[in-house]
């Protein structure tokens, strides 16, 4: 009968149907005869309010026990939920200004010959010249921050708060007619190369001295197709998945290259010779996704054009092949923080996440439920960031390297990655707590933690796996998500797994995407149409209503 049925699935008892009859297969029914003691001809019924653990107990000599006895809902993380984080469209951190339109196009600028932009002063202290640039146009001598006074337009030094002549408070920077066209055609000639069709730049300058980029970077970002975030650094934000050990076949390394990075045995203990040897991570090794890696050896290449055409210094990195990745450093960092830890690539996997040990993404104050972090190649903030870019207003200061972190101390990370367990197989008594419902601090002592090892040799390795991997790579890298096109189609995908998993109530799922998600949605896309301005898109005036003259 149907209920049966439902009954022997709820059970995950195997079978199969034929015709009107329930079949199971003969092995399985050694098994069930043994298990529910059938050959016992004496009938046990089940008693009131007897629940069905204690009703198997007199029932079988076996004891059953309850797999599962709390079911705990979770949202999974996108394996695919990794991009290429920047300012939309931007390849260099210098002002164009609003008459350039909603491009931002340097070569509109260019056509337009001089911009008026908002920008420092500087002074060189060797010729007084006047500039914008961190080096005299003239003299090359590193020049000085001014302050400027609005109401006389002179200018002072930078400690200086109220102009000596009038008394009127100085600022840090005012506006200033710029010949953008000359200044493109010395900074293309000075490179020895033609302008980027597409290079963009930024309206004005949210940082507090209004301190431009050099040209020259934007001009090499946009000949290896690479854009820039607020901090002028390239970085690729990707989801942080913790990982321990792995395979050299998982991660796309030979033996050789990986003998050259300081590995030389396997976890065991045994020497490394072949590609499926089970291989413990150290704790600053990091395995990039594919697609960053195809990235970073664009970033590379732009790092490189750099240190020759603007530093003039030899170029470092010569990548051609993700592979020549292999053994350089990174930065990681959290959007929420200002310190970053560094890492070394040491393999690539076509999941777009961050493979890292759970050190490395404690070091940077993330537990890994879903969050996504940012990574650099770490020549990139050592020679394009500066705390001058860095915008003014509050949390400015975030998502930002202000510090890097070279050696990573297990002492000094979060201290959830302290509760890490070190065993290779769990202990009896694990188990037995666990019906017991008893405190995690009850069993401490025999989960060995990895904060009973802090201070010792232990600290960073032998920390233990209790489940075995054939590939870390095997699941799914692009979730159904991504690939259903439309919106109907992603919540019909998610409405028929509710109808088809017996543990999950449809119309709970059906009320959650209109509670959490559609109601919201509306409700916010309402209130935005209600608060629209409108822009216009000849001179970008806005306005709240549409002019009901158009001059």
């Amino acid at each position: 009968t149907p209920e049966i049925k439902k009954i022997l699935e709820k059970a995950f008892v195997l079978h199969r149907v034929q015709e009107d009859k329930i079949i199971f297969s003969k092995a399985m029914n050694l098994i069930y005869i043994n298990i529910f003691n059938l050959n016992n001809n004496q009938k046990v019924e089940p008693k009131e309010d007897e629940d069905i653990f204690s009703y198997f107990k007199r029932l079988s000599n076996i004891i059953i026990k309850n797999k599962a006895p709390y079911y705990i809902g979770t949202r999974m993380g996108r394996p695919e939920k990794s991009e290429r984080k920047s300012m939309k469209g931007v390849h260099s951190l210098f002002p164009l200004s609003d008459k350039v339109g909603n491009s931002r196009s340097f070569l509109k600028a260019i056509e337009l010959g001089k911009i008026k932009i908002d920008v420092c002063r500087k002074k060189c202290p060797k010729c007084k010249t006047i500039t914008i640039f961190h080096n005299c146009p003239k003299c090359g001598t590193h020049t000085e921050f001014q302050k400027i006074c609005s109401n006389c337009k002179k200018l002072f030094p930078l400690n200086e708060q109220h102009c000596p002549e009038c008394g009127n408070l100085l600022d840090f920077s005012n506006e200033a007619i710029f010949n953008i066209k000359e200044h493109i055609k010395s900074r293309l000639k000075a490179l020895n190369l033609p302008l980027p069709k597409n290079l963009k730049g930024i309206f004005g300058l949210t940082n507090k001295l209004k301190v431009p980029e050099p040209v020259d970077k934007g001009i090499l970002r946009a000949k290896n197709g690479v854009l820039v975030y607020k901090t002028a650094e390239i970085r690729y934000d990707a989801t942080d998945i913790p990982l321990t050990h792995f395979k050299p076949k998982e991660i796309g390394i030979s033996i050789s290259k990986l003998k050259e990075l300081g590995y030389t045995h396997d976890y065991l203990g045994n020497t490394i010779t072949n590609n499926n040897q089970i291989i413990e991570l150290k704790v600053q090794d990091v395995i990039l996704s594919n697609d960053c890696a195809e990235y970073f050896i664009k970033v590379a290449k732009f790092l490189d054009d750099e240190l020759e055409l603007f530093y003039k210094m030899n170029r470092f990195y010569n990548v051609k092949k993700k592979e020549d990745l292999i053994g350089h450093l990174v930065v990681g960092l959290a959007p929420h923080t200002s310190a970053g830890v560094i890492g070394r690539i040491i393999g690539f996997s076509p999941a777009r996440s961050i493979y890292a040990h759970p050190y490395w993404h404690a070091a940077k104050r993330r537990n890994c439920d879903g969050d996504e972090d940012g990574i650099m190649l770490l020549l990139d903030p050592l020679l394009n960031f500066s705390r001058y870019y860095l915008p003014s207003k509050i949390g400015g200061r975030m998502d930002a390297t202000l510090v890097i972190g070279t050696l990573l101390d297990p002492n000094e990370i979060d201290v959830e990655a302290h509760n890490l367990d070190t065993l290779f197989k769990y202990p009896l008594e694990f188990y037995e707590a666990t019906e017991r419902f008893a405190e995690p601090s009850e069993i401490e002592e025999i989960m060995k933690l990895v904060k009973s090892r802090l201070g010792t040799e232990e600290q960073y390795e032998n920390i233990g796996f209790n489940i075995p991997t054939d590939d870390i790579n095997i699941g799914p890298t692009v979730s159904a998500y991504k690939v259903y096109e439309s919106m109907d189609d992603k919540i019909g995908a998610q409405l028929h797994l509710a109808r088809v998993i017996s543990a999950v109530d449809e119309r709970n799922v059906a009320e959650k995407i209109l509670t959490t998600h559609f109601n919201p949605d509306i409700l916010g896309n309402l209130r935005k149409f209600a608060v629209q301005e409108f822009r216009c898109v000849k001179c970008n005036e806005k306005y709240r209503r549409p002019p009901l003259y158009n001059g």
